[in-house]
């Protein structure tokens, strides 16, 4: 048996929620089965990413992610957290460096700073884990991939990838059939 959890953007933001991570997490505390997260999120607070992909990669049972229309930034970083990876056919899957909202006096924009360096080194590390365990980077040190990886974001910006891509790069397992 596997209990179905979805993590959808908000209606009027088009963002992940507070109200929408706290009740995915519950949800998925709640849950002593397998479970298949079904995404379609365009992304938002790195800081509500990071909660759900450290519960998703807490939870004790398998977690299946597929994705529906688009995971994108943070959606994307929150699907490498499950133990397997599906998107469908016409799915996409967005990958950037994340976007740095500076604010308030010169010390705090400073931490601001730092802060972002410090999830921006993790969620790289989880992209290039992943992509380290395809045929196409199997072989590469995990310095290397990450190099790739930070390549990609350079001259792209906004990496987005079809379904195909993302299964070449080692992004998603499988895609649905």
């Amino acid at each position: 048996m596997t209990k179905q959890l979805w993590l959808i953007d908000d209606k009027d933001s088009g963002e992940l929620s507070i109200d929408a991570v706290k009740a995915f997490i519950q949800e998925l505390d709640e849950a002593n089965i397998e479970v298949r997260v079904n995404i379609l999120s365009n992304g938002g607070d790195i800081d509500f990413g990071n909660a759900i992909y450290d519960a998703v990669k807490a939870h004790p049972y398998l977690v299946t992610g597929v994705v529906y229309g688009a995971a994108a930034s943070a959606g994307s970083y929150i699907l490498q957290a499950c133990d397997v990876r599906i998107m469908m056919p016409s799915a996409s899957l967005m990958i950037h460096h994340g976007t740095l909202k500076l604010n308030g006096e010169p010390l705090q924009v400073i931490e601001q700073a730092k802060k972002w360096k410090v999830d921006h080194f993790k969620f790289l590390n989880a992209y290039a884990n992943r992509m380290k365990q395809s045929d196409k980077y199997s072989e590469a040190s995990l310095a290397k991939v990450r190099a790739q990886l930070y390549k990609k974001l350079q001259q792209f910006g906004d990496w987005r990838l079809t379904a195909g891509e993302a299964l070449e790069e080692g992004l998603i397992d499988s895609i649905w059939e």
